[in-house]
């Protein structure tokens, strides 16, 4: 597989676009360097890479596809997080 050297530390895939900023910013707190991306493949260097799939309000198959699509921009990260919606809201 071949190397991404855009982001390394942190990717965090979330479910929506709340949830993607309530990581981004508790990322860039902590003094990473944070992009929110809607779309991949995301060509800006960054510490930090948080991809909103928008998929809370999806089918499971559906939500599944949305991050399989992601396997490059997923695949060299440090740290990997799935951020979820905690209040279990869209169930």
């Amino acid at each position: 597989m071949k190397e991404n050297n855009l982001f390394k530390d942190v990717v965090v895939v979330a479910d929506d676009f709340t949830g993607a900023n309530d990581a981004g910013v508790s990322l860039a707190l902590r003094g990473k360097k944070v992009s929110v991306a809607f779309h991949t493949p995301f060509t800006q260097p960054v510490d930090a890479l948080v991809i909103n799939t928008d998929s809370r309000a999806l089918r499971a198959a559906e939500a599944a596809e949305k991050v399989a699509v992601l396997g490059a921009d997923l695949a060299d990260a440090h740290w990997l997080i799935k951020k979820i919606d905690s209040t279990l809201r869209a169930m």
